[in-house]
C-alpha cells in the first residue's frame, strides 16, 4: 500500500507472507527412491523457501 502525503513525501507499507505459511520446498530429480546419496555429493542442488511473516514500512522524500 502506498500513500502520497504531498508532492514531496510518500509513505508505503508491505506485508510479506500474510498467511504466515512455513517451510522449504524443492525436489532432486531422480532422488525419490535412492538409498545411497553419494552420487549427489559436490553437486549444486537448489530449493526454495518461504520468507516468514514480515512487515515493511517506507518513507520517501523527493526534493
Amino acid at each position: 500500500m502506498n500513500y502520497t502525503v504531498n508532492k514531496n513525501i510518500s509513505l508505503g507499507a508491505t506485508v510479506i507472507n500474510f498467511l504466515n505459511q512455513r517451510g522449504a520446498s524443492g525436489t532432486i530429480n531422480g532422488a525419490e527412491l535412492i538409498t545411497d546419496a553419494s552420487q549427489y555429493y559436490e553437486r549444486l542442488l537448489t530449493g526454495t523457501y518461504i520468507m516468514p511473516l514480515t512487515g515493511q514500512f517506507s518513507v520517501s522524500f523527493n526534493f
